[in-house]
């Protein structure tokens, strides 16, 4: 296996540091050069080196310039550092030069959002997903936009499709968990958030949905049961102490 594989793999498990050197050294070998330094960028970018990142970005674009990626990336550490109007230029750009790239027209779409214009934001997500149907990350966020516009169902649609794939899609059952919560369906929402407990295992935000869940179906005991749970693990966390003071009064008035 080569360096430039061997940085692959560690970056597809998330060691960016060790991936990093494997990619430096494919680079300074003179073995897949370009996309050695687009990696040494995206290394960079994920272990929060925003100027770093740029440095890599900026000198791939002047090297290749009829690649969008890197302008694409320049786009995403821009996002990263709240430059938005900068991000949007550079994600513009990449699209000229290429206006087939799913990831640009994703990137768009996270941008989109970010400035809080939905609209744009579903239009980008919807041009990214027309080029590749496949993605995972970028379904989530339309269906998540679709949410936000008030189109419900579309929403949830969107969501049971990747269910379809996966059955135990972490951000996708809490998710829905969270939209049936909002439209008091409550007996779907547990059956989502019941999934994900069962196969995530403890979270803490995921435990106080659950308690509020039973709250609301008046199921009191199970309530006050998923916020001891929390208090075995954080004794004196003071929304878990405040709420079972306010659930057990209403254990015994029930």
């Amino acid at each position: 296996m080569s360096l430039y594989e061997q940085g692959e793999d560690l970056y597809a498990v998330g060691e960016y540091k060790e991936a990093y050197s494997c990619f430096l050294q494919s680079y300074t070998n003179n073995v897949e050069v370009t996309d050695s330094m687009n990696y040494l960028g995206c290394c960079e970018l994920m272990v929060e080196n925003y100027e770093a990142a740029l440095d890599w970005f900026i000198r791939l674009s002047k090297m290749v310039p009829n690649w969008e990626r890197p302008i694409t990336n320049i786009g995403r550490v821009y996002l990263k550092q709240g430059r938005f109007t900068e991000a949007y230029e550079q994600f513009i750009r990449a699209i000229d030069v290429n206006d087939q790239s799913e990831d640009t027209f994703f990137y768009l779409g996270v941008y989109f959002e970010r400035i809080n214009n939905l609209v744009q934001a579903k239009e980008a997500y919807e041009e990214s997903l027309s080029i590749n149907n496949d993605q995972e990350e970028t379904r989530i966020n339309y269906g998540r936009v679709l949410w936000r516009l008030g189109q419900r169902e579309d929403a949830k649609l969107e969501c049971n499709k990747l269910l379809e794939q996966n059955p135990y899609h972490e951000d996708v059952l809490w998710n829905l968990g969270l939209m049936n919560i909002q439209d008091s369906n409550y007996y779907a929402a547990l059956e989502y958030l019941e999934r994900l407990f069962n196969h995530k295992g403890f979270d803490m935000e995921l435990y106080f949905e659950l308690s509020r869940v039973h709250y609301k179906l008046r199921n009191y005991i199970e309530s006050i049961n998923w916020i001891e749970r929390i208090l075995e693990i954080e004794p004196t966390n003071k929304k878990a102490l405040k709420l079972k003071v306010i659930l057990d009064d209403c254990s015994r008035k029930a």
